[in-house]
């Protein structure tokens, strides 16, 4: 866990009917490797996606669409979820956490050579929540700087690179070509003394300063948070001291 944060950011979210969400069209699943995406995505109604100007986006959409196609069990979902426009555009509409559950349950719909790309998603938006979000991104295009990070053979990579002429793109220094061990990354605004996991392995909580932050291990949001009145050095069942 970590401590910090910036808070910047721009654009706009339009709620539309739920039935107009539904008579879009959808993607097909790409085979292999390749990165097949809507040359205008259904979840952009007007508006750049880069640079967040005049950017409208469909938040109903964004918001029931992928998640009803991956309870039907559609493959269909896998290809919003690898790309760099629905991850910026729900960064933007303040469902980063929404995401990280989507992109759980997708997990048994993705096949073998595209689970890989699906993991490098959960982390990178794990590890970037403090700095992706409506009010938290330093630079509008910084998803898809952070994503041009990502190794280079990943769908995420390749989806942000085909709009680095909208942007200065970074050129990254020692870049990785294996996916990085952190997945998620928490703020906090105090020191960190101890953390614990819940024996369900569901719920992470955090000793922070004289309080207990509770998250959801899968999603980073919180779920509680318990005042001490004194400052905590140990969390957990009675062997804790």
């Amino acid at each position: 866990p970590e401590q910090g944060g910036t808070e910047v950011g721009q654009g706009q979210v339009q709620n539309t009917p739920a039935a107009a969400a539904q008579a879009v069209s959808r993607p097909s699943i790409a085979k292999k490797s390749t990165v097949e995406r809507p040359e205008a995505p259904p979840f952009i109604l007007s508006g750049d996606i880069v640079s967040r100007r005049d950017l409208t986006l469909n938040s109903a959409w964004l918001d029931k669409h992928v998640s009803a196609l991956i309870q039907k069990k559609d493959p269909a979902a896998i290809q919003y979820l690898i790309s760099i426009e629905y991850i910026a555009a729900k960064a933007l509409s303040g469902g980063l956490h929404n995401l990280l559950r989507e992109l759980a349950d997708a997990q048994v719909l993705a096949p073998e050579d595209v689970k890989r790309d699906i993991e490098c998603v959960v982390r990178f938006v794990g590890k970037h929540l403090g700095v992706l979000g409506p009010e938290k991104l330093p630079i509008q295009s910084a998803a898809f700087q952070l994503a041009l990070q990502e190794p280079d053979d990943t769908a995420l990579c390749k989806s942000a690179s085909r709009y680095a002429e909208k942007f200065s793109s970074m050129e990254w220094l020692n870049k990785p070509k294996s996916l990085g061990s952190c997945v998620m990354r928490l703020d906090f605004d105090d020191t960190v003394r101890c953390v614990a996991i819940s024996p369900d392995g569901k719920l992470v909580a955090s000793a922070v300063g004289k309080k207990v932050v509770v998250v959801d291990r899968v999603t980073g949001e919180v779920k509680g948070t318990l005042s001490q009145g004194a400052l905590l050095l140990a969390i957990g069942g009675p062997e804790a001291n």
